[in-house]
């Protein structure tokens, strides 16, 4: 059996705390290093671009030899990270954005060179566009058609920057087109990251709402989920377009939910009935629609919602009882249910109720 000598368990052991402390200060001394290359790229840049917007102040137009020397070197990543620095802190500025809108055409060109690389990159060159959104507005983008093509083999992080690319350009067509790709490819993007990135968008938002509801039928029902939250941070534009949606037999389960959500926010008296409809038929086959018809009851006053909410209170459901209880409460008229409710001996709907007064008696302490 092999033996091993106590000092050579020594040696070897002071061998290997020597070997990290080595490998420790070369991997510092090497981010430091690619600290200070960063840095001075970095200045280079600086000096770069401002001479460059001084130029185009005077005489309207890039100076060729920088614009070649951005097309040559901002292909690779390190120069762009770097050119990204110099001029972000500046960005707000009216001259600096000249600048960028002058250079649409470079950054087309570097688009279609990104357009190769990996994901991690094409992602990062997305986020470029979002923030410097250059010549916005433009109808016809060879730029916004190609950032389109960034989407295939792409990441989560890749497709949210072309969102917010295409967004930042004002450029509703390439939105619409994003939109058709994501469903036509069967690519998952959460619908509540898709409504941020919309409501980002530089340009009648209204109407890209509409524009996207109206080629909604054609996408799946995430991209249906989507659109919908997106128009419910806007406005009550479009509470006859959704009332008719939501009585559409054909119209997803998922998106039915959202569409009383919306009806939730935007008081519509013609939806009314719908929902209290969707109260009364409180049984499994409508998908639990009743649940958040309870929710958006709360916006609804009258005796016939409190006699819906009522009757809700006694569902099986614990879900719709809970909003039921949340809707009177709201209503302000618990105190005559709740002693209604005891004297019915209805144990289930008393509780759900006593539970929600005493939830929002303690909030109202902690204010």
């Amino acid at each position: 059996m092999l033996r091993l000598d106590i000092s050579d368990i020594i040696y070897f052991y002071m061998f290997i705390c020597v070997a990290l402390l080595v490998f420790n200060i070369l991997y510092i001394w090497s981010a430091n290093g690619k600290k200070r290359i960063m840095e001075r790229r970095r200045k280079k840049w600086k000096k770069e671009v401002e001479e460059a917007v001084a130029c185009c102040k005077e005489e309207k137009e890039i100076p060729k030899k920088h614009q070649v020397r951005l097309e040559r070197k901002l292909r690779n990543i390190n120069q762009l990270i770097a050119f990204n620095q110099a001029i972000q802190p500046d960005l707000e500025e009216k001259d600096v954005q000249h600048y960028l809108d002058l250079n649409h055409d470079t950054f087309q060109t570097l688009a279609v060179v990104y357009a190769e690389k990996s994901a991690m990159e094409k992602a990062f060159f997305a986020y470029i566009i979002s923030i410097y959104h250059p010549d916005k507005g433009r109808e016809h983008d060879q730029l916004a058609e190609t950032l389109l093509d960034f989407t295939d083999n792409s990441t989560i992080y890749c497709r949210e920057n072309v969102l917010l690319a295409l967004c930042a350009m004002g450029n509703a067509g390439a939105i619409e087109r994003f939109f058709q790709l994501l469903n036509d490819n069967g690519l998952y993007h959460n619908p509540k990251l898709l409504a941020d990135g919309l409501l980002t968008f530089e340009g009648d938002r209204e109407k890209l709402a509409m524009q996207l509801f109206e080629k909604s039928k054609y996408y799946n029902e995430t991209l249906q989920v989507a659109i919908v939250q997106f128009a419910t941070r806007l406005s009550e534009a479009f509470c006859k377009v959704f009332l008719k949606a939501l009585q559409d037999e054909m119209t997803p389960l998922e998106v039915k939910f959202t569409l009383i959500r919306y009806f939730q926010r935007f008081y519509y008296e013609e939806a009314l009935p719908i929902l209290l409809e969707y109260v009364k038929n409180d049984e499994e086959e409508n998908g639990g629609l009743a649940i958040p018809s309870c929710a958006a009851l709360a916006r609804y006053p009258g005796d016939g919602t409190v006699e819906i909410l009522k009757s809700a209170l006694c569902s099986r459901n614990w879900y719709v009882r809970k909003n039921a209880a949340l809707s009177i409460i709201s209503l302000g008229v618990e105190e005559d249910v709740l002693t209604e409710l005891r004297r019915s001996q209805d144990r289930y709907a008393s509780e759900m109720l006593g539970y929600m007064m005493e939830l929002k008696t303690q909030k109202e302490v902690k204010k």
